[in-house]
């Protein structure tokens, strides 16, 4: 293909140019069924009929923050913060990672998941349109991240139970929004938090349950802790924790931040004390619980 093009005279593209850089690596070029997906499959992700002009922008995008995620596993979660910001780097040795055929067959799972499940809500944010901008805000980088680990631990992704997805994508949907993300720093720091959680991603609430701790995102995670513990007791004893925590989940102001409300519904809940007795509330009544969230959600719908 690029020979081609080359005769005909026309400038290779910069994603065509990374391909091309990627197919250097021996091990890649030798893998035909691999280089046969990454020049079909790809290319009808990032391809848009009614938008060709950003097949480009979007393939360039996937490789560039792709590149992020592997240099943060290659250099122990350090990188320049000015590569978060701009996806304007020379094809150079910066693009080192995407020569290794592991990292290249994970970003191949990663469209391939893209496609299983594209019409799934989880998933939605995943469309092709995903990658148009000139570069990736804060949050789309953290989002990626997030999903490019879920593929790291899910080889097969067939197999893969869209119960578990849902369920990983919430939480880790939780800790973004639930963020300012107003500057580069913090996207290592969910990276860090996205590698710890994605080694329970195919059981999220309970990996959470059983690991309580971090000390990213403290608080949030604390909650996500109390909820999973909740949400599990749910899916034992058949209650409706689960419905009324996701149907919080999906408000666009409270976005699963419900620790209040949580607060508010314990049995030793006490208002004058709540300020020194916050941590001690273990204990919400999930009638209470639901009578707070209506009025909360309901009262909020008019903001």
């Amino acid at each position: 293909m690029y020979i081609k093009m080359n005769a005909r005279g026309r400038q290779l593209s910069k994603y065509e140019n990374l391909k091309a850089f990627i197919e250097k690596d021996s091990a890649i070029s030798k893998d035909i069924s691999l280089l046969r997906r990454i020049d079909t499959n790809w290319s009808d992700y990032f391809f848009d009929p009614k938008n060709i002009s950003k097949f480009d922008l979007r393939g360039c995008n996937f490789l560039h923050y792709a590149t992020l995620f592997f240099r943060l596993e290659n250099d122990n979660g350090i990188i320049d913060n000015k590569e978060i910001i701009a996806p304007n780097h020379s094809i150079n040795d910066f693009y080192e990672p995407l020569r290794n055929i592991d990292n290249i067959k994970l970003l191949d799972r990663a469209i391939e998941l893209f496609e299983k499940f594209k019409n799934e809500k989880c998933m939605q944010k995943y469309q092709p349109s995903f990658f148009n901008k000139d570069k990736l805000g804060y949050v789309d980088i953290c989002y990626f991240f997030s999903i490019l680990f879920y593929v790291k631990e899910n080889e097969n992704i067939e197999a893969i139970s869209i119960e578990s997805l849902r369920d990983y994508q919430r939480v880790c949907r939780h800790f973004i929004e639930n963020h300012r993300l107003d500057k580069p720093e913090p996207v290592e720091s969910f990276f860090r938090l996205f590698r710890h959680l994605s080694k329970g991603c195919n059981n999220i609430y309970e990996f959470l349950s059983q690991n309580p701790n971090h000390t990213f995102h403290s608080n949030i995670y604390k909650l996500e802790v109390k909820k999973a513990k909740l949400i599990l007791e749910s899916r034992r004893l058949n209650t409706e924790w689960e419905a009324i925590l996701n149907k919080t989940s999906e408000h666009r102001i409270l976005v699963g931040w419900v620790d209040y409300l949580l607060d508010f519904s314990d049995e030793k809940f006490e208002f004058e004390e709540y300020i020194y007795n916050k941590d001690t509330y273990k204990n919400p009544k999930l009638e209470q619980f639901k009578q707070y969230a209506e009025l909360t959600t309901t009262i909020t719908l008019t903001f």
